[in-house]
């Protein structure tokens, strides 16, 4: 508060806290406990009544580990940078996408919102044919410095070591090398299908959905950058700080349709050089995960399973906008 009042900003934001505690008994003897904690704090700066706005989120297992000053001085410094945007002309662009800018969108890599957010990474609905995966076991469907785990025993990862059976859960490596490796699944799949084996990763019951990855750990191959040295590396192209309003366009090829939001800015030879006026996406998923040259350090972000979500920046190629944004 004070870093806005002194710039004569307005601050707005949500810190929330939550302890989470769960118990499952059954009378063969079983008795699976967890007992957590989990936060996160969110921040806007607005110099120009929602004009002139910058983000900044952190999310964290505890308290202590939160850096308020930080993510204020990053929300403060995205809100005086984001004055007088300019329109650029609507297509492809390279981009930096900031490691809690897309959290909305990868909620969309694991689910069909189209068949009422099933899991696409489920054992039940892969043999069923009702995700954009099925029959692609083997088969690289992003590019080959991308790996995808699930990994509830990260030192970053929040939540349950079992799932809604009480079962322990087990790391998985789904995507390596860009190829599709391996599935989540439950004891009930095990016993439906004779080539699974049950990994830890039913919903709570009753489930009609199926199983799904709660802990996801999104990563790249070889060295790591900060998103400053993104931006350095970037010739032309623009960093994206916030996507939002993200919907589903076509499940079978992740596409998206979204917004950028609270700071959008053009880089160019590595460095940022005006804001611009906000930009709808549409763009899929899977181009968007074959076209990543680079990535940061995955980051911990909140997931819609109330676990964690380790997504890393990315510096993308032909990231493709379609219009300018009317607000």
């Amino acid at each position: 508060m004070e870093l806005a009042r002194d710039n004569k900003l307005l601050a707005s934001g949500v810190l929330g806290t939550s302890v989470d505690e769960g118990l499952i008994l059954n009378t063969a003897g079983l008795e699976s406990h967890y007992r957590g904690t989990g936060g996160y704090f969110s921040l806007t700066m607005d110099a120009d009544n929602g004009n002139q706005t910058g983000y900044a989120l952190s999310t964290f297992a505890d308290i202590s580990e939160l850096d308020a000053r930080k993510v204020s001085e990053t929300a403060l410094e995205r809100a005086k940078l984001n004055k007088a945007q300019t329109e650029v002309q609507p297509g492809k662009f390279d981009v930096v996408i900031d490691p809690h800018a897309w959290s909305e969108m990868l909620f969309f890599f694991i689910v069909s919102a189209s068949a009422g957010y099933s899991p696409d990474f489920g054992t039940r609905q892969y043999k069923e044919g009702r995700s954009y995966l099925s029959g692609r076991i083997g088969e690289k469907i992003m590019g080959e410095n991308v790996i995808l785990e699930d990994d509830v025993y990260h030192p970053l990862q929040m939540g349950p070591p079992f799932d809604g059976e009480g079962y322990p859960k087990s790391k998985l490596t789904l995507v390596e090398n860009g190829e599709l490796r391996s599935l989540a699944s439950s004891r009930i799949s095990a016993h439906r299908y004779q080539d699974a084996k049950p990994t830890g990763h039913e919903l709570p019951l009753p489930n009609p959905l199926g199983e799904t990855p709660t802990n996801l750990v999104i990563r790249g191959k070889g060295p790591t950058r900060t998103t400053e040295e993104l931006v350095g590396e970037l010739d032309k192209g623009l960093l994206l700080t916030r996507l939002w309003y993200i919907r589903e366009v076509e499940p079978r090829t992740k596409t998206l349709t979204g917004m950028t939001r609270d700071g959008t800015f053009l880089v160019e030879n590595g460095e940022v050089k005006r804001p611009v006026k906000n930009l709808r996406f549409n763009q899929s998923l899977l181009e968007l995960f074959s076209n990543i040259e680079k990535f940061t350090e995955p980051v911990r972000n909140t997931s819609f399973t109330g676990t964690a979500v380790l997504e890393p920046g990315v510096l993308a190629k032909d990231f493709n906008f379609t219009s300018v944004s009317p607000f």
